[in-house]
């Protein structure tokens, strides 16, 4: 008898790599535009992969997506955390 496979048991590993790859970019504090020319894509093409890849994680975008990005092990903790007393990572 057939048993379908167990679901992944990861989120990330249902993501695409170039998604991966923008995350991570993101991660980075990188602009749309920044990540598009290091990747040779659009800006648009840049704002599809993220809007996919946080539909796919069931995270929303801005800070909440750096530390999701940082759980994954996208991204390390100098990325997610403030660099001085007050101050905030730019939304994603």
């Amino acid at each position: 008898m057939y048993a379908p496979p167990p679901p992944d048991p990861t989120p990330v590993a249902r993501l695409t790599a170039r998604q991966v790859e923008v995350l991570r970019q993101s991660c980075l504090g990188k602009t749309g535009t920044e990540i598009g020319e290091a990747l040779f894509i659009t800006d648009q093409t840049v704002k599809n992969h993220m809007t996919a890849a946080y539909d796919t994680l069931g995270i929303r975008a801005g800070s909440p997506g750096r530390l999701a990005c940082y759980l994954m092990g996208l991204a390390d903790a100098t990325t997610v955390l403030p660099q001085a007393p007050g101050e905030r990572p730019d939304d994603v």
